[in-house]
């Protein structure tokens, strides 16, 4: 699998490299489509992780709540850094530090039933 990423990627540079010295904004597509190819074959790695999460989460009494938040954490994150790299790649540096800044916000949002909950935790013991 990992020969095939690669393959994706040097293809997809070799690729973006030739045609942004005519055309921009196809080297932007060339980025894009290749990062979905990656994702794409990438899909039954992260369905194993999450079904393994999932198990972890049943067999250790862990509410499904909190598996969730972590995978839509990890969700945002990945999304967030896949949008900013594209957005880097096409020159625009400055829209790829808000994607960055949108994805660690909303990510905070997320966390802070939890983070309420661990400080009630914590202040009940003390």
């Amino acid at each position: 699998m990992i020969f095939k990423i690669l393959g994706i990627g040097l293809v997809s540079v070799f690729l973006s490299l030739s045609v942004k010295k005519t055309n921009k904004e196809a080297a932007s597509v060339v980025s894009i489509v290749s990062g979905v190819l990656t994702v794409i074959l990438l899909m039954p790695y992260i369905r194993e992780i999450i079904n393994n999460l999932e198990s972890f989460s049943a067999k250790n009494n862990i509410p499904e709540n909190y598996i969730k938040l972590l995978i839509k954490v990890l969700g945002i994150g990945f999304l967030s850094e896949f949008c900013a790299s594209v957005a880097k790649d096409a020159g625009e540096n400055s829209i790829a530090q808000k994607i960055q800044l949108g994805g660690k916000v909303l990510i905070m949002v997320l966390a802070m039933p939890l983070f309420n909950t661990l400080i009630t935790m914590i202040t009940d013991l003390l």
